[in-house]
């Protein structure tokens, strides 16, 4: 878990999740802590260790108004961040080319 590709790069599942409204716990690598600046739609945890797996779903579980910013953060991030979006930004470079 200490790759390049890992620490500088987002997961599909990772759009997956706030695409539908979920706010997710991931771990402190550079593409999650900057989206997340922008957007707070995770619990970052340092390690992929049970017991801070474990404190992160427990403090979102005990913070039920923490977990309602993250799922409408979510929400607002999808707005920007979705296909339709996307498709644009892509057909646009693809015009340049």
């Amino acid at each position: 878990n200490e790759g390049l590709h890992n620490t500088n790069s987002l997961c599909n599942r990772f759009f997956d999740y706030f695409l539908a409204g979920l706010p997710q716990l991931t771990i402190l690598y550079n593409e999650y802590v900057a989206f997340n600046q922008q957007f707070e739609v995770a619990y970052l945890i340092n390690k992929v260790k049970i017991s801070e797996i474990e404190q992160g779903i427990n403090y979102m579980l005990q913070n039920p108004d923490y977990l309602a910013k993250l799922s409408e953060n979510c929400r607002a991030a999808a707005k920007l961040h979705n296909w339709e979006e996307e498709q644009q930004r892509l057909v646009a470079i693809y015009r340049n080319l």
